[in-house]
């Protein structure tokens, strides 16, 4: 070997060593960049908003694109979502807040938060097996990136209890969701054995522990509709409405009631019939 490989062998080992002697720095939690900028806006309600941010690290959007809504969504999605009517806005938080989140126990919304949600005054839903697209008013979605609220309109302003009652089930039910796709809580393996795989000719889903005719067999949404419709309604109107011998012929729905409502009582701490028993009346 050369003088001269010799020479540079023994210069790069140096280098190496003293490398190797170095204290590296600690290693220091990657924060992501800020996505979206806000506050969008000088109103009243941006202030909230960033107070919001700084509490949940969770932004709150009244100004959105088609592509941020989606995101989340199959590749296919033609659903859409328009912007949030800014008179709305502010009482839109406010609902979100009294009758969504006051609810949760403050571990729970800290883990759950969405990182993003969208303030939309209507949503346009396609309906495959209809070839159409429907509107809906008073309605949410979630992906496991975001969170839409749907109502963020004038009927929100103007509408009575009836209209925030159900504003207040579908929240209360796509937060769930969102919760479960981000993993951060599960559907039941009971309540998942219980949903049907197969209702070609069944007529009264009521029989098979369905709430939703038009629902997909998915357990996820399955156990949605259960959601929306205990924080809905009394106890005493369950009992009536879904749990008369008439109505509840297998005793599949009290059976799912009671998974729903037990499971979200021992794992998360929230009284999903304690939700629906203050409903807006």
């Amino acid at each position: 070997m050369s003088a001269f490989y010799k020479s540079f062998i023994v210069l790069l080992l140096g280098i190496l060593a003293f490398a190797g002697c170095k204290r590296e720095p600690a290693l220091q939690p990657v924060m992501p960049a800020n996505l979206y900028k806000i506050p969008q806006g000088n109103q009243p309600y941006d202030d909230t908003i960033m107070a919001f941010y700084k509490e949940y690290g969770s932004y709150i959007l009244y100004k959105f694109t088609q592509a941020e809504f989606k995101s989340g969504f199959d590749a296919g999605s033609v659903d859409s979502a328009l912007q949030g009517t800014p008179e709305a806005v502010g009482r839109a938080i406010s609902v979100f807040k009294e009758h969504c989140l006051k609810h949760y126990p403050e571990a729970f919304r800290k883990t759950t938060m969405p990182f993003v949600i969208m303030l939309s005054s209507g949503l346009f839903i396609y309906k495959p097996e209809l070839q159409k697209f429907f509107y809906e008013d008073a309605s949410c979605r979630a992906t496991d990136k975001s969170f839409t609220l749907g109502f963020v309109n004038n009927d929100l302003l103007t509408k009575g209890n009836d209209y925030l009652n159900t504003c207040t089930g579908n929240m209360h039910r796509y937060y769930m969701t969102h919760a479960i796709l981000n993993g951060r809580i599960r559907v039941p393996e009971a309540f998942r054995k219980l949903t049907p795989t197969n209702v070609w000719g069944v007529t009264d889903f009521y029989a098979v522990g369905l709430l939703e005719e038009d629902m997909s067999l998915n357990p996820v949404v399955d156990l949605g509709c259960y959601i929306k419709t205990i924080t809905t309604h009394t106890f005493e109107e369950m009992q009536s409405l879904y749990f008369a011998p008439g109505v509840d012929k297998n005793g599949l729905i009290k059976k799912k009631y009671n998974i729903a409502v037990n499971y979200f009582k021992d794992s998360c701490n929230i009284d999903l019939q304690a939700i629906g028993n203050v409903h807006p009346k």
